[in-house]
């Protein structure tokens, strides 16, 4: 229904109201943190598919972003956050069922095609020829990164902070950065190689998702959460990248 286009071009606007597409469709406003939008894409789908009268419109930024809407006011129905510190900042203002998780996700190490730097783990982040994109300090995968890194002991040679994860993936695809660390589900369909984290070093990033419990369209948004957590939702995640919780 055109609605990712909308929904995309809305999303900087601040507190918005889209208006359902026709007199007997319900718009559902689903957002979801930007590392989920190819997987919401394909959700949002199979769910109208099976709710011919309902149109999902999927809003994708980063967490801290959405979090700032809702916050502001902003017409919500489902929030799906990439952190629980977002998810609970949007909690405090709106009334959010009981969190449920998603879909789990881990951290991986992108370097342009051919890796011209050889980056070969974490502590190269710190060298002086290499550049590393990350994402501002608001946003969940500077948190996870920033977490990692101090686990690690590595101060990282940071020099562009992005808006959120595909700006990250953007700025070393190009070759304006050599290095960056980003969700293991941004690989699928990114012009990069990945350079692995051990798992004993890696973090495990959770999802949670959950309807807002007071609107009109309080059980159609539950029915929509239902729907992601369903073994076929799963599976949509999961082709996407993401793993079981």
């Amino acid at each position: 229904m055109g609605s990712r286009l909308v929904a995309t071009l809305l999303v900087a606007l601040g507190p918005f109201v889209i208006a359902a597409c026709g007199n007997d469709d319900t718009t559902l406003r689903v957002m979801a943190a930007s590392s989920l939008s190819n997987a919401f894409a394909d959700v949002e789908i199979a769910f109208e598919r099976d709710n011919p009268k309902v149109d999902v419109v999927v809003i994708t930024a980063s967490s801290s972003a959405l979090a700032g809407q809702i916050v502001d006011g902003a017409e919500v129905d489902v929030f799906a956050s990439a952190a629980d510190t977002q998810f609970a900042r949007a909690a405090d203002a709106v009334n959010l069922d009981p969190p449920r998780v998603l879909a789990s996700n881990s951290l991986v190490i992108i370097v342009p095609r051919g890796n011209p730097r050889m980056v070969e783990g974490l502590t190269d982040l710190a060298r002086d020829d290499v550049l590393v994109a990350t994402a501002t300090d608001d946003v969940p995968i500077r948190e996870y990164t920033d977490r990692l890194l101090e686990a690690a002991g590595v101060v990282a040679n940071f020099v562009t902070f992005e808006a959120n994860v595909s700006g990250i993936v953007t700025k070393v695809s190009t070759g304006s950065a050599d290095a960056g660390i980003v969700y293991a589900s941004d690989l699928i369909g990114a012009d990069v190689d990945a350079i692995a984290i051990a798992t004993g070093d890696n973090l495990t990033v959770t999802y949670p998702i959950a309807a807002i419990a007071n609107t009109p369209r309080t059980e159609l948004a539950r029915r929509f959460v239902d729907f992601a957590l369903s073994d076929e939702g799963l599976a949509l995640l999961t082709a996407r990248g993401f793993t079981a919780p």
